[in-house]
């Protein structure tokens, strides 16, 4: 096994069994590698160290089924290095921690036609309230349409309200958007819009740091958030 797969296998195990933005596990991957800290909790873990629910989730996890399987769906595993990986979410690990969820991710689950890289080379993330009014939904809707006219791609998280205006006004234009999700990329969230998430993986990415399968649950959606800052070059609130 080569190093790099090594590490991309020892990363997908990570997010297996820790969560979203942690920064005891963001740092010290950040600090000494993903191979070294998922060696470290295994050795653990065996030695009865660990126990409880990490100590199952550290049993139960395969990374190589699960990167061989989501594969088959389209869906991919990138990690630091990967020519895929956005730059610009390093700068994550100079940014203050918010409800105790920061630093650079461990690796992300990206499903869609596009390079995550280069759809938010020139991208604005847009969010706002769930609550949106008509108004603000349609203003929202335009921007994105005249960003998507002028080469900027939207990032946003998928919700009701302002996120789904955002996605649907640059699709609309002929543009592309990412979609930001606090659960897995296999699973539509809100349920709801399936087909837009369909859409946009079409046209663009639909990426979590959380693995296939994953729920959404509340620290998850805090977690993701940061990511939706870092992506863009630009953040337009709308409605918050």
């Amino acid at each position: 096994m080569s190093k790099l797969s090594a590490e991309r296998l020892a990363r997908a195990a990570l997010t297996m069994v820790g969560e979203p933005g942690d920064l005891r596990l963001t740092s010290l991957v950040h600090k000494v590698g993903g191979e070294e800290v998922w060696d470290g909790l295994r050795k653990q873990h065996l030695g009865d160290e660990i126990a409880g629910d990490l100590a199952a989730r550290i049993a139960a996890a395969d990374p190589e089924s699960m990167l061989r399987g989501v594969g088959r769906q389209g869906i991919r595993f990138v990690i630091p290095g990967d020519e895929e990986w956005p730059g610009c979410l390093d700068d994550l690990d100079f940014c203050a921690p918010l409800h105790a969820r920061g630093g650079v991710p461990v690796g992300l689950w990206v499903r869609g036609s596009r390079c995550l890289s280069e759809v938010v080379e020139s991208s604005v993330s847009i969010v706002g309230s769930r609550s949106a009014t008509t108004y603000g939904a349609e203003v929202t809707r335009q921007f994105a349409m005249e960003l998507a006219q002028e080469g900027h791609a939207s990032v946003s998280g998928a919700a009701y309200g302002i996120d789904q205006a955002a996605h649907r006004g640059s699709l609309v234009a002929g543009g592309q958007s990412v979609a930001l999700l606090s659960c897995g990329v296999d699973r539509p969230y809100p349920t709801a819009h399936r087909e837009l998430l369909d859409w946009i993986a079409d046209n663009g990415v639909v990426v979590s740091e959380a693995p296939p399968g994953a729920s959404p649950t509340k620290i998850r959606f805090l977690a993701r958030n940061r990511l939706i800052a870092a992506l863009g070059k630009g953040v337009v609130v709308v409605e918050a």
